[in-house]
């Protein structure tokens, strides 16, 4: 017994030392294989190449989560009744700390209403919609309150602003992480829960400091209408506001996309200090349709103006004052800008920056608005006429220019830059002001060793007021209203002998540039251009297909004769009293 019992013994751990040499085998195989695919044992290329298709994945991965779930919170600004829709946005809770208004509880994954400020999460923001009023838009014709010309405060508890102060008392509010104390979304004041009495709680709202350019909403008039057999609300009439002798109202126009997707911050922004009739995205209205309120205005009342603040490059500005020009507006609105473009040469002019910086505080672009002195701008008119000693019978075009015209390599780069920048891929992906630059700077580098626009003096014609001009051996023809071109580069006021420019005396100033690395050397002050002169009529008469672009819109032109005459004036806002 005692030798079986051995045998067995030895059997047996015989057979678990193979169980256990199997399983370590195993294990090395995995960790072996585990191993083989590992970064660090890659070679450097191939660990970048995979970082960066992991982190490209990742990225659009949550850009596609975003765009869905922002989609299904798209909800049009009216709804039944005179009151409008909570615009739910989400909250960005890596960077921000927000309380359900409905539960009170700390926000996870959830949204706020940009125009009264209402946080929710995604299990209350229903009840939300029944429980909590928006902002006012508009009212109708049998609402009472028209009458008493009167709105009362709209109070919001919660999620203030941080470093936000008492308006009754002067100490801080919100310094709790709790669902505590209260702010008006009108007129912006915050007070604490024990300083909002019920006096203060029912009391008529004077809409705060920034009364002058809001549209109260018993200054609008609307109505319901039937299109394509769908409710509609449209606005009727709008009358003036007047308890404020200093009225002028401000409309802010951008497009959510534009900058980067910085248009659609602006438009949250404005929201919440304005009435959001006011802030007009282009993305889902006409610009028709953005200059409403003032044509409506204008026919009642023709000592009102409104002011237009457009958050945009200089092609929407443009787009904007043509507009403006088309509809007859009287009084013209006033024009200011906050630059979103690459260029931005008219704002950098006028004072309002070569771009817009969110670090910049609401209170210091309001108070910018409202110490801003309008100034005309003079509006030129290029017609491209049939070159009939050509024999090339081609129909009339006519545009508007603001900022400059030019025919050559300058041209040429924008071209190549506008094709770019009318592909899908880069618009959603790489739409920012530093890709833009280096585009610019990479299609001027490639023309720099092609040269196509070399000899330009052997395929133009340019005469200034009737008199034709000797050209030397040239690459481009620049044709300036403002004091600004090429993104910031003063480039008529280069060296010595300039005639003073103005953006307001009927005259333009032309000047020839000799090639792209001569644009390099005005770009950073080491040269200045070839001046012709100033003309109150310019005339180019293209003998050759050329690239040409007015106001950064570029295309190549069939041989034509264009003609660039003064056509009216814009109305403006500037910072700069020198140029008054």
């Amino acid at each position: 017994m005692s030798f079986l019992s051995i045998e067995i013994s030895r059997r047996f751990r015989t057979q678990l030392r193979d169980k256990r040499n199997i399983h370590y085998l195993r294990q090395s195989v995995v960790t072996t294989a585990m191993e083989t695919v590992s970064i660090v044992s890659l070679k450097p290329p191939l660990q970048v190449t995979l970082i960066c298709g992991l982190s490209v994945i990742v990225w659009l991965t949550y850009k596609l989560f975003k765009h869905l779930r922002e989609r299904s919170l798209n909800i049009p600004l009216w709804s039944d009744g005179s009151h409008a829709c909570h615009r739910w946005k989400l909250i960005a809770i890596i960077t921000h700390t927000a309380y359900c208004n409905v539960c009170e509880s700390l926000i996870v994954d959830g949204m706020y209403c940009e125009c009264c400020g209402t946080c929710a999460d995604f299990g209350c923001h229903k009840k939300a919609d029944n429980m909590f009023n928006c902002k006012t838009l508009s009212m109708a014709k049998s609402d009472p309150r028209i009458q008493s010309k009167q709105i009362s405060h709209l109070w919001i508890c919660g999620n203030l602003l941080t470093h936000s102060t008492c308006d009754v008392c002067g100490d801080d509010c919100d310094d709790e992480s709790a669902l505590v104390d209260w702010k008006c979304c009108w007129c912006q004041r915050c007070v604490h829960l024990k300083c909002l009495t019920d006096e203060l709680r029912h009391s008529d709202c004077d809409l705060g400091k920034w009364r002058t350019c809001i549209v109260p909403p018993f200054c609008v008039i609307h109505k319901k209408v039937w299109s394509k057999g769908r409710r509609k609300f449209v606005i009727e009439s709008m009358t003036n506001f007047e308890d404020e002798s200093n009225w002028k109202p401000l409309i802010i126009i951008t497009n959510r996309k534009s900058g980067n997707n910085d248009g659609d911050k602006i438009l949250t922004i404005f929201r919440t200090i304005l009435n959001p009739l006011q802030v007009i995205d282009l993305n889902e209205t006409s610009i028709e349709s953005s200059v409403e309120l003032c044509e409506i205005l204008s026919k009642t009342n023709k000592e009102i103006t409104f002011r237009i603040l457009v958050a945009a490059g200089d092609g929407t500005i443009g787009w904007v004052l043509n507009t403006i020009q088309k509809l007859k507006i009287n009084p013209m609105p006033l024009i200011g800008i906050l630059p979103f473009g690459t260029g931005n040469d008219l704002s950098r002019v006028l004072g309002w920056g070569q771009s817009f910086s969110f670090e910049t505080s609401i209170d210091e672009v309001m108070n910018k608005v409202l110490n801003t002195r309008p100034i005309d701008l003079d509006r030129w008119s290029v017609k491209l006429s049939s070159n009939r000693s050509l024999g090339i019978p081609l129909p009339s075009k006519h545009y508007l220019m603001n900022n400059y015209f030019s025919v050559g390599v300058d041209a040429l780069v924008a071209l190549n830059f506008h094709e770019t920048r009318k592909s899908r891929v880069y618009n959603y992906l790489f739409t920012n002001r530093f890709v833009n630059k280096f585009l610019y700077l990479t299609y001027g580098t490639k023309d720099l060793l092609e040269r196509k626009c070399k000899n330009l003096n052997e395929k133009i014609i340019l005469e200034l007021d009737g008199k034709r001009i000797d050209l030397p051996e040239l690459e481009s023809i620049i044709i300036l209203n403002i004091m600004s071109w090429g993104g910031g580069v003063d480039i008529w006021n280069l060296g010595n002998g300039a005639v003073k420019q103005k953006i307001n005396d009927k005259k333009l100033e032309v000047l020839g540039v000799y090639s792209t690395f001569h644009i390099g050397q005005l770009m950073i002050g080491l040269s200045e251009p070839l001046r012709f002169g100033q003309a109150k009529e310019v005339k180019l008469i293209l003998l050759e297909r050329l690239p040409i672009q007015v106001d950064g819109e570029p295309w190549l032109q069939f041989p034509t004769t264009i003609t660039i005459t003064w056509n009216s004036f814009a109305k403006m806002l500037t910072t700069r009293s020198e140029l008054l």
